[in-house]
């Protein structure tokens, strides 16, 4: 019974710091999202709306500069 509940208590900041790093990895995902728009919109005058379309302009600029 001692080791289970040794074992219980240790789970419990395991999971609150995959919770943590799980909500940092947004944070993060979210500023770089909002970095590659505004990167996007100082190269072309468009802003995206949408993830998806922040990823596609994305790479059709890195494309042009590219070829460039």
């Amino acid at each position: 019974m001692h080791l289970y509940r040794g074992t219980q208590s240790y789970q419990r900041p395991a999971k609150q710091s995959k919770i943590a790093s799980q909500r940092q990895y947004r944070v993060k995902e979210g500023d770089g999202f909002q970095e590659l728009k505004d990167v996007i919109r100082s190269v072309t005058g468009e802003t995206p709306q949408t993830r998806r379309e922040t990823l596609k302009k994305g790479r059709l600029v890195l494309k042009q500069v590219l070829l460039a």
